[in-house]
C-alpha cells in the first residue's frame, strides 16, 4: 500500500494506540529491559516507526538521546505531546519520515537503531532498511528488529480447536497478511526470524541474539487461561524462546544484530 495510506491509517488510532497495546505491555516490558542492556546513556539511537513514543519516551527517560521516526503525523504529534509534557525535549527529536526515506539521514550519525512491533513488517523488502541501517550506525553499533512471525503456535492451536485444519496448516506457507488497521486493509509481509536475517541483515551486521516472544506464553486476550498459568507459561517460556523450535513459532520474533566493522565497503 502507499505510504499516504498507511499514514491515515495509523494517525486514526493514534489518539488511542497506548490504550491499544496495553494487552502486550509484558513484551514491551522485556523490550526495554533489553534495551538497556544494548544501548547506554548518552548514546544517540534512532527508533523506526516509533508510533506515539512508549519506546522512545523510555530511553530517554533513562539518559539517552532518541530521534523518533514515524510516516504517520498522528504518531508523531503523539510523541510531541510526551516530549513536551516529561520535559524530554533536550534529549528527543520527532520527525515524520517512511521507514523507506532513511536516506534523508546523515551516515554513521547513531550508536544504535530499533525497531519494535512489527513496523518492519509494513515493508516488502527489509534488505532496503537493513542497508540503510548499515549506513547509519556507526561501526558497531547496535540493531534491534522486533518483528511479527510467520507462525505463532498459539494461532495455530486456536484454529485446530475450531476445527479449522487447513487454516491451521496454511500459516507457515503465508508469506503476506492484512489487517485492519484505522479502518483500513494494511499490508504485512512476513517471514521467519534466521532466514530475515540471513536474507536480508546477514552482509551487514552479526547476528547476537536470535529469540521469539509469545511461543509458550498466551496472548492477553485469551482470558479463559488463568493468571496463575499465564505466569508459569511466561517463566517457560524464558527458558525457551531462544531454542528451536520455538524461536519459530512466537507472535513476534527479535534479533539483535552489531554492524560489521567493514560494511561500507559491502554496500
Amino acid at each position: 500500500m502507499s505510504r499516504e495510506a498507511l499514514a491515515h491509517a495509523y494517525t486514526t488510532i493514534a489518539s488511542d494506540y497506548d490504550r491499544m497495546v496495553e494487552g502486550d505491555a509484558w513484551m514491551r516490558r522485556i523490550l526495554w529491559d533489553r534495551y538497556l542492556h544494548l544501548f547506554q546513556p548518552g548514546q544517540h539511537v534512532l527508533d523506526v516507526a516509533c508510533g506515539t513514543g512508549l519506546d522512545t519516551i523510555f530511553l530517554a527517560q533513562h539518559g539517552l538521546h532518541v530521534t523518533g521516526i514515524d510516516v504517520a503525523p498522528g504518531m508523531i504529534a503523539q510523541l510531541k505531546t510526551k516530549i513536551a509534557q516529561d520535559h524530554l525535549i533536550d534529549r528527543v527529536t520527532a520527525r515524520i519520515l517512511a521507514i523507506e526515506d532513511l536516506a534523508a539521514l546523515p551516515p554513521e550519525r547513531f550508536d544504535g537503531i530499533l525497531s519494535a512491533f512489527a513496523g518492519l513488517n509494513t515493508i516488502p523488502d527489509p534488505g532496503v532498511f537493513a542497508a540503510e541501517a548499515a549506513r547509519l550506525l556507526r561501526p558497531g553499533g547496535r540493531l534491534m528488529v522486533h518483528m511479527m512471525n510467520r507462525f505463532s503456535l498459539w494461532e495455530g492451536l486456536m484454529l485446530l480447536r475450531r476445527g479449522r485444519l487447513r487454516a491451521a496448516m496454511r500459516l507457515p506457507r503465508q508469506t503476506e497478511r492484512t489487517f485492519t488497521i484505522g479502518g483500513r486493509p494494511v499490508l504485512h509481509y512476513l517471514s521467519f526470524a534466521q532466514p530475515t536475517f540471513r536474507q536480508h541483515f546477514a552482509a551487514y551486521f552479526t547476528l547476537d541474539r536470535c529469540y521469539s516472544l509469545g511461543c509458550v506464553r498466551p496472548p492477553h486476550d485469551m482470558t479463559w487461561i488463568s493468571d496463575r498459568m499465564v505466569k508459569r507459561l511466561a517463566t517457560l517460556e524464558q527458558h525457551l524462546r531462544a531454542r528451536w523450535p520455538f524461536t519459530t513459532c512466537g507472535r513476534f520474533f527479535i534479533l539483535e544484530m552489531t554492524r560489521r566493522v567493514n560494511v561500507i565497503n559491502q554496500t
